[in-house]
C-alpha cells in the first residue's frame, strides 16, 4: 500500500504575492523542490539561504540559475550564532534583507533550534503567524 504525500509545507499554502524563503543548512532542500512552483505564481521571491561555511551550500549552481530568473537570492555564510539581535538572521538583519518581510508569506526550513528562533523573530518583525509556514529538519 502506498500513501502520501501528506506534508502541509508546499506552494499551495501561499496567500500573498510576495514570499520569502529562509533555509539553514540542509532546510534548502525541501525549499529548493518549492521554488519552481512558486515561480509560477508569485509577483516576488526572496531567498535567505545561511549555511556555516561556504562549503556547505547546496544547489549552488541551481540557485545562481533562479537568481539570473530574478529570485533574491541571499546566501549567508557565518558560523557566529547570534541573538536575536546580532545573528545575521536577527531582527534588525531581517528588517534590512527584508524590509517589506510583514506583508509576505515566509516558508522556513532548516534545523529545530534554527526554525523556533527565525519564526520568533519572524513575529517580532510583523509576520503574522498564520504566514509563516515551517519545517524543521532533525537530522
Amino acid at each position: 500500500m502506498l500513501e502520501g504525500p501528506l506534508g502541509t509545507f508546499t506552494a499551495s499554502r501561499r496567500t500573498r504575492p510576495r514570499v520569502a524563503l529562509i533555509a539553514g543548512g540542509i532546510g534548502i532542500t525541501p525549499l529548493r523542490a518549492m521554488l519552481d512552483d512558486l515561480m509560477r505564481g508569485a509577483s516576488e521571491i526572496t531567498l535567505l539561504y545561511r549555511v556555516a561555511r561556504r562549503e556547505d551550500i547546496l544547489f549552488e549552481k541551481e540557485l545562481h540559475r533562479y537568481y539570473e530568473a530574478g529570485v533574491d537570492v541571499r546566501i549567508l555564510v557565518d558560523d557566529q550564532i547570534g541573538d536575536d539581535c546580532t545573528d545575521s538572521l536577527g531582527v534588525p538583519a531581517l528588517r534590512t534583507l527584508v524590509p517589506d518581510l510583514a506583508s509576505r508569506d515566509v516558508y522556513l526550513c532548516g534545523p529545530p533550534a534554527f526554525v523556533d528562533a527565525v519564526a520568533r523573530r519572524l513575529r517580532d518583525v510583523g509576520v503574522p503567524h498564520s504566514r509563516i509556514h515551517h519545517e524543521r529538519f532533525d537530522y
